[in-house]
């Protein structure tokens, strides 16, 4: 009986981390439909947590096949995974080809393969539909910083909040594009 009433209080924590991470992820869908598409906004962040793939020259059209290679990697070690947002840190972002490492966000740093996305303002940039319009809005983002005198403090990375795992629809995809920013002088 013991062992018994140890296994489901272990799948009880296991259910309750699950539900904590589908709520987040709901509050982020709610809070994303009300920003306007295109609409430049500054936001503080703590430190946030990633697991990344090694490859930083992954091309555009491979980003999904990638994350699932990722996946495959850290399905076992890290629980409810799939549940987690994903993202890409974007690399040659001024030529027509944008190169990406793609990321899953974790709740924690006790993987030793955790990288850190560090606390600080960053400026953020939403949109909706196909990743094809990456470009466009990483123009606009910049465009917005120009002409607030920020700088930017480091790469820039993309977060796919409504992807192909809530949706097959390309339309419905909500991508936000971020940058960590030094404030003006």
């Amino acid at each position: 009986m013991k062992k018994q009433q140890i296994f489901i209080e272990q799948e009880l924590s296991a259910l309750q981390e699950m539900q904590h991470i589908v709520e987040e992820r709901i509050d982020l869908f709610t809070h994303t439909t009300q920003i306007p598409e295109g609409e430049c906004q500054v936001m503080d962040y703590p430190d946030r947590y990633v697991i990344a793939s090694i490859d930083k020259d992954i091309e555009s059209e491979h980003v999904d096949i990638s994350l699932k290679e990722l996946y495959k990697i850290y399905e076992n070690k890290l629980p409810h995974l799939e549940q987690h947002m994903i993202g890409s840190f974007l690399y040659n972002t001024s030529a027509n080809i944008i190169n990406h490492r793609v990321f899953y966000l974790i709740e924690n740093d006790n993987n030793p393969n955790t990288l850190v996305i560090p606390k600080g303002k960053y400026a953020a940039i939403c949109y909706k539909g196909s990743y094809k319009k990456t470009q466009q809005y990483i123009m606009k983002l910049r465009e917005y910083l120009a002409n607030n005198n920020y700088t930017a403090d480091g790469d820039l990375f993309e977060t796919y909040i409504i992807d192909f795992h809530e949706t097959h629809i390309t339309d419905e995809y909500v991508t936000r594009i971020e940058v960590k920013i030094k404030e003006p002088i």
